[in-house]
């Protein structure tokens, strides 16, 4: 148990897997049996706020690398669409990848302009 989990309250404890289950915080505190006011008044203590969020960055990790273990085989199932024998699936399938290809080339053009930016505001 680290630091910030030994200073929770009991209901704070048993609350966090209800209140990291539902991305709808009304629901996530009738879930956990709270008032919305409540959570957000353990949101103000440190403690709370730091384990509240550790936890919600390991449930977000773990669901990153699910997606990164599938992405090979849906990157698979996409290129096996290319070759379908119905021409309007093969041309969204077409579309859908230029899309990606140039959704993925924007990112990396703003990643070499910030990094431009951060050297010069380094200087």
């Amino acid at each position: 148990m680290n630091e910030n989990q030994q200073k929770l309250t009991n209901k704070q404890i048993v609350a966090m897997p209800m209140l990291l289950s539902d991305p709808c915080i009304e629901r996530a505190c009738k879930k956990a049996n709270i008032s919305k006011v409540s959570f957000y008044s353990w949101l103000k203590d440190d403690s709370f706020r730091c384990e509240f969020e550790r936890q919600r960055g390991l449930i977000i990790d773990e669901s990153l690398k699910k997606l990164k273990a599938c992405f090979s085989l849906a990157v698979d199932e996409l290129c096996k669409l290319l070759t379908s024998k119905n021409e309007a699936i093969r041309l969204k399938t077409a579309e859908r990848i230029i899309d990606y290809h140039l959704e993925i080339a924007n990112m990396e053009l703003l990643e070499e302009r910030i990094i431009e930016i951060e050297k010069t505001i380094a200087r």
